[in-house]
C-alpha cells in the first residue's frame, strides 16, 4: 500500500500591519532591526560555511567539539556568531539552520562553478509555523509569532484573493499545517510568505514504469517525452 505523501507549498504574500496602535511604531523599528541583524547573519554564516569548506578542499584538519568529533557546518557557523543588538537567540538559531540549508543546496554547483555563493540584501524574519498563532475575529485576520516580541499582525484584505482565503481556512481548520514561513520587508511593508504542507494518497491508477520528462527550452515553450513508444 503507497504511504501517503506531504508535499509543502507557499501561498500568495499577504500583506501585514502591526495591529496594535499604541505601540506601532515601537514594533516598526525593533521589526527593522531585527531585519538587519539577520540580514548580516545569514551573510556571516555563509562566509563561515565557504571557510569550512575550503578546509575541506585543502586538506586541513577540521574543527572538532570537546569530544574530538568532527563539528558540521552549522556547529561551525554557530561558535563564530557574534552577538547581535536586536535579534534574540531563537530568531538567530533558525535563521542559522535555513541558511546552511541554503548553502548545502548550492554547495555542487558552486564546486562545479555553476553557481556564486549565495549572499543576501533582503530583510526577512523566520517564523516557526507550528509555534505561531493564527486567528480570526471580527472577519479579520491575526498573526501572532513566536519569538516576535509579543507583536501580533493584522492581515490586510485577504479575502479578496479567493486562492489565498481558501488556503488560510484549510490552515485554521487544521487540514494544512503551518510551515516554516517568513516575512519579509518590501520597500515599506511586510508581507508574510506562508508555507503550508498537507497530506495527499498517491494515484493508484499511476503506473510507476512510466517515466516522464519535461523540457523547458527558448523556442519551444514546453517539450514532453515518455520512455514508452515515440509519443511526444
Amino acid at each position: 500500500m503507497a504511504t501517503q505523501q506531504t508535499l509543502t507549498r507557499t501561498a500568495p504574500r499577504i500583506k501585514l500591519v502591526i495591529a496594535d496602535d499604541e505601540k506601532y511604531k515601537e514594533h516598526l523599528y525593533w521589526l527593522g532591526c531585527v531585519g538587519n541583524d539577520l540580514r548580516n547573519l545569514r551573510n556571516d554564516v555563509m562566509r563561515e560555511c565557504v571557510s569550512y569548506l575550503q578546509k575541506q578542499i585543502d586538506g586541513e584538519p577540521l574543527p572538532v567539539n570537546e569530544k574530538g568529533k568532527t563539528i558540521d557546518y552549522r556547529t561551525y557557523a554557530g561558535q563564530r556568531r557574534k552577538k547581535y543588538d536586536y535579534a534574540n537567540g531563537t530568531l538567530c538559531n533558525w535563521t542559522e539552520f535555513l541558511t546552511v540549508k541554503t548553502f548545502k543546496q548550492y554547495k555542487k554547483q558552486i564546486l562545479a562553478g555553476k553557481a556564486n555563493i549565495p549572499m543576501f540584501k533582503d530583510k526577512s524574519i523566520p517564523i516557526y509555523g507550528k509555534g505561531s498563532r493564527l486567528w480570526v475575529e471580527n472577519g479579520e485576520f491575526f498573526l501572532k509569532p513566536p519569538a516576535m516580541n509579543g507583536i501580533v499582525f493584522k492581515f490586510v484584505n485577504p479575502e479578496k484573493n479567493k486562492s489565498l482565503a481558501a488556503i488560510l481556512e484549510r490552515v485554521l481548520s487544521g487540514e494544512y499545517s503551518f510551515d516554516f514561513s517568513k516575512i519579509i520587508k518590501d520597500d515599506k511593508f511586510w508581507y508574510l510568505h506562508l508555507s503550508y504542507t498537507f497530506g495527499r494518497e498517491p494515484d493508484p491508477n499511476l503506473d510507476p514504469t512510466v517515466v516522464c520528462g519535461i523540457d523547458l527550452g527558448w523556442v519551444v515553450p514546453a517539450y514532453c517525452g515518455l520512455n514508452e513508444g515515440p509519443q511526444r
